[in-house]
């Protein structure tokens, strides 16, 4: 295999790793028994563990291993306000069309509703702060995905550790999880009642909400 091929397949199963939790916080890792554990050369891993502390998910801590980044306030605060901006755009784009009664648009709003609805009987049954976070995270990205536009989905996704790190933090309050019900079916309600103002506010609400939540563990 390519070295550049390597490179990629040390980054794609690290992601996958940080993604899936596999990395605690506060702990120092050595880059030699991960990158065994991946089945990579050190190079193509060291390589790949530059990208991602390019990108924010990790400190290279020379002579010693690696660890997860310890986020600041400022870099929170800036993934929620490009959450917001691309969310909110996408969803009104999402409302435009639905009004318009385009059939992609109604298919997005009927999965994003059955989407609430699981939320709702998790929240109602087992309270699983894991599966309720899955759902959590693919009604944010239903609008992104009807959009369909490519720098917002890679934005998205090269983001996905922290919406789910971050929204799993803040599900561990006490009480947030029919908070954050509430404020999903704030942004769909404003969405289906065609009111911009309405779906602006809830997207503002919803996200500096959890990041109030969020900062106390910056």
């Amino acid at each position: 295999m390519e070295k550049g091929n390597l490179n990629d397949v040390a980054y794609q199963k690290m992601l996958e790793m940080l993604i899936n939790g596999h990395f605690q916080p506060d702990t120092i890792y050595s880059e030699r028994q991960i990158s065994a554990r991946i089945g990579v050369s050190r190079t193509p891993f060291h390589t790949a563990l530059v990208r991602l502390e390019r990108e924010g998910y990790v400190d290279i801590l020379p002579s010693r291993g690696f660890q997860l980044h310890h986020i600041t306030e400022k870099e929170m605060r800036g993934i929620y306000d490009m959450r917001c901006a691309i969310e909110f755009f996408c969803c009104s784009i999402l409302m435009q069309d639905y009004h318009a009664k385009a059939s992609s648009a109604v298919d997005m709003i009927k999965a994003m509703e059955k989407n609430l609805d699981s939320q709702e009987e998790i929240y109602r049954t087992s309270g699983n702060i894991p599966d309720f976070n899955n759902f959590d995270y693919e009604f944010h990205a239903c609008p992104i995905r009807y959009i369909d536009q490519r720098d917002f989905t890679d934005i998205f996704k090269r983001y996905t550790f922290w919406i789910l790190n971050l929204s799993a933090r803040s599900l561990k309050t006490s009480g947030r999880m029919p908070i954050a019900l509430k404020e999903h079916r704030a942004v769909l309600d404003a969405i289906k009642e065609n009111d911009l103002t309405a779906l602006y506010n809830a997207e503002r609400d919803h996200f500096n909400n959890a990041f109030q939540i969020n900062k106390a563990f910056a």
